[in-house]
């Protein structure tokens, strides 16, 4: 995703450069001095892989390319400090319950149980999986689960997917830049059903969750599968930028009730 959004390499490799020094030593010194803090860091990776529908990204998305352009930080750091217009305030009661919901339904699922030195000793294990966001991701997520103290329920590996769908077919949507699940996971779920799968991959999209979200390239083969279930439908790729029903005002607020349920789900 921090390619895509990031477009050329060179700023992938100087933001590394950046995250590894911010790492070292909590900040990062700018060609005019400008100290760029941990916090500051933190902040504009976590807008890097925010969703669309946040208008996290689009606010220091210029002001990042500059930064890692020409190494010049002051316009990110004004960025940064703005406010993004939310959604609904009254959301927020629901993310309270939504992210103590993530946690329980995470930890009671996980297969197997975490100490909290197990997770003190992880860090490697993040960072094998990206220089970029390891540090970050094991400082936020390495704990989540740690020493659960309530009961777990373990989801048994399923084999043999094919058979067990008995012939019934699954439509899955994936989004290649879905920050809640990633691509990855969706590609070996469809080889696990085999046959009887059919995929709508989402290009060119940071969100979660969209189908019925005005995209006709998605949503009439979602509609067909839902009416006609046992009718095929074919392997296809849809442009997730183009949302017909985005529903921005001239607030930049989206109405509560216009928001797909989807999008109200917290990802790692």
């Amino acid at each position: 995703m921090a390619n895509y959004r990031l477009v050329e390499a060179s700023r992938m490799s100087k933001f590394e450069t950046v995250i590894d020094s911010v790492n070292t030593i909590k900040g990062y010194v700018d060609k005019e001095y400008n100290w760029f803090s941990k916090i500051e860091s933190d902040s504009t990776l976590n807008r890097l892989v925010s969703r669309q529908s946040d208008k996290g990204w689009d606010s220091i998305s210029t002001e990042l390319f500059k930064f890692l352009d020409d190494d010049d930080v002051i316009d990110l750091q004004t960025a940064l400090y703005q406010p993004i217009p939310r959604m609904s305030k009254k959301l927020s009661s629901d993310q309270l319950r939504s992210a103590a919901l993530f946690r329980a339904v995470i930890c009671t699922d996980e297969l197997s149980p975490i100490s909290s030195n197990e997770a003190l000793i992880s860090e490697p294990r993040f960072m094998a999986e990206s220089k970029l966001f390891g540090h970050y991701q094991y400082e936020q997520n390495a704990w989540l689960c740690a020493d659960w103290p309530n009961y777990r329920d373990p989801v048994a590996n399923i084999e043999n997917m094919e058979q067990k769908l008995a012939g019934q077919r699954i439509l899955m949507i994936g989004g290649q830049y879905d920050p809640a699940t990633p691509y990855a996971w969706t590609e070996s779920m469809h080889q696990e059903f085999g046959n009887l799968a059919s995929l709508i991959t989402v290009n060119n999209y940071v969100d979660h969750g969209f189908s019925f979200d005005g995209n006709t390239c998605i949503d009439n083969p979602t509609t067909q599968y839902l009416l006609n279930p046992e009718i095929p439908v074919g392997n296809i790729s849809c442009d997730g930028s183009i949302q017909t029903k985005s529903a921005t005002y001239s607030s930049g607020i989206t109405p509560e009730e216009d928001i797909h349920p989807a999008k109200r789900v917290r990802g790692l």
